[in-house]
């Protein structure tokens, strides 16, 4: 089973897209808050939302500033679906 992990900051406007999309891959998922992380940790450099498939991004980015992301959510769910068959 792959890992799926929703990274996001506090107040973003996209998480609960992030989510849904998520939710409609079927697959079960974690959630990682760059709030509550110390500074230094990996999680901090992925714009918001992120969702990351076994350390892979499928949506979003990682670009080593808070950021938001832009994404075309009817696309999401296929490009977690695809990432988790690997």
């Amino acid at each position: 089973m792959s890992k799926v992990e929703l990274v996001y900051f506090d107040g973003c406007p996209n998480v609960e897209k992030a989510r849904s999309a998520i939710q409609q891959s079927g697959l079960p998922f974690s959630e990682v808050r760059q709030n509550a992380l110390c500074e230094d940790s990996a999680y901090r450099a992925y714009s918001s939302p992120t969702i990351l498939v076994d350390g892979e991004v499928a949506v979003g980015s990682r670009n080593c500033a808070s950021a938001c992301s832009i994404i075309r959510w009817d696309e999401a769910a296929e490009r977690i679906l695809a990432l988790s068959k690997r």
